[in-house]
């Protein structure tokens, strides 16, 4: 069964030609086969925990809540490992290959079911997928989405993106590396520091590694090495454009691209991993491509 992932915006066109809605031409005939794929096996379309909160953003009740059963409808309730629960599974391998036989590494289950799955819950959750996402409670309450809406992480994402473009033209190669190695590091630093506590292994250690030896700690991790080849290919390049979506884009995309079959995403990161990445996934920026890398 292939595992092929839909960006946001992808699922919102197939979502209007499931209601009829100012589709795309090809896209009823699109959605057709990804059914008939899904009810064979051949295919799944899972959701990450991204899409439950790209969805919450939506400030229409009825539209979020069309969406919603549509997006439960085609998943099947497949769930994708949210982002942190790859990245401290691929940290422990990748310590456990500088520091042999004295690292725990926990399985990964990336593909799973439901929303306690996307969200790495061991509970029971007070109200189901579609009463969060609707905002609407089993009560029949109204809840309170203004956090699930805050952008403001979102936004600082986009300046940092901002101030990363063109900057290639102001370093050697040697230099740019050295940056994003050292901006890669210190993003999991906190991870890192928790997972040697917990393998009793003195950070002194860690640093006597030397860079070299750090370096390819973090090319052993597959979603580190898709965020550094974006950061490497905005700092080449000025004339891309940041979103606030970015943020979102960037922390799913990046492991979809390394544990999935099939990515369908937008133009802009499509084209970005199409440059030198060695992506597990088929990258695709059209829907209409999709049936025939699936049959």
């Amino acid at each position: 069964m292939k595992i092929v992932y839909l960006d946001q915006n992808h699922w919102i066109e197939l979502s209007r030609a499931e209601y009829h809605r100012d589709a795309q031409p090809e896209t009823p005939s699109v959605l057709q086969t990804l059914r008939i794929l899904r009810q064979s096996g051949s295919a799944c379309f899972p959701l990450s925990l991204g899409h439950y909160m790209e969805t919450l953003k939506h400030q229409d009740t009825e539209r979020r809540s069309r969406l919603l059963n549509f997006m439960l409808d085609l998943s099947s309730d497949f769930t994708v490992a949210p982002s942190d629960v790859v990245l401290r599974y691929e940290m422990q391998v990748a310590l456990e290959r500088c520091f042999p036989g004295r690292v725990k590494v926990d399985p990964l289950q990336f593909l799973g079911s439901g929303l306690s799955h996307a969200a790495d819950l061991d509970f029971v959750l007070n109200h189901s997928a579609d009463s969060l996402l609707s905002s609407v409670l089993l009560t029949g309450d109204q809840q309170d989405l203004g956090l699930a809406r805050d952008l403001s992480r979102d936004r600082r994402f986009k300046a940092r993106l901002d101030k990363l473009r063109g900057t290639a033209s102001r370093y050697s190669p040697a230099q740019l590396e050295q940056r994003i190695y050292t901006e890669t590091l210190a993003d999991v630093r906190r991870l890192l520091l928790e997972l040697l506590a917990s393998n009793q292994i003195p950070k002194a250690e860690f640093d006597q590694l030397g860079e070299s030896r750090q370096r390819a700690f973090l090319n052993d991790m597959p979603s580190r090495t898709a965020d550094m080849h974006l950061s490497r290919e905005w700092a080449k390049q000025a004339n891309l454009t940041p979103r606030e979506s970015d943020l979102n884009d960037w922390w799913y995309l990046g492991v979809a691209v390394c544990y999935c079959d099939v990515l369908v995403t937008e133009k802009q990161i499509a084209d970005l991993f199409s440059r030198s990445f060695p992506a597990r996934a088929v990258v695709l920026s059209r829907l209409p491509d999709l049936p025939a890398v699936l049959t």
